[in-house]
C-alpha cells in the first residue's frame, strides 16, 4: 500500500492519464492546497496536475 502511495508523488506518474488511470480508485478525491477538490475523472481533464511537494 505504502508503495502505491509514494508512486502518486511521482511527476511522470501524476502527468500520464494510463497510469494514473491504473493506480486510483474510481471513488478517488484529492483536496489541493487551494482547495479544488479533484476526482478520478477530473483529474484527467485539467492541463496540468498539481504536483505535491
Amino acid at each position: 500500500m505504502y508503495s502505491l502511495e509514494t508512486t502518486l508523488l511521482k511527476a511522470a506518474v501524476r502527468k500520464s492519464p494510463d497510469l494514473l488511470s491504473e493506480l486510483l480508485a474510481d471513488d478517488f478525491i484529492e483536496y489541493s492546497s487551494a482547495g479544488v477538490i479533484f476526482n478520478k475523472e477530473n483529474v484527467f481533464q485539467v492541463k496540468i496536475i498539481p504536483e505535491l511537494h
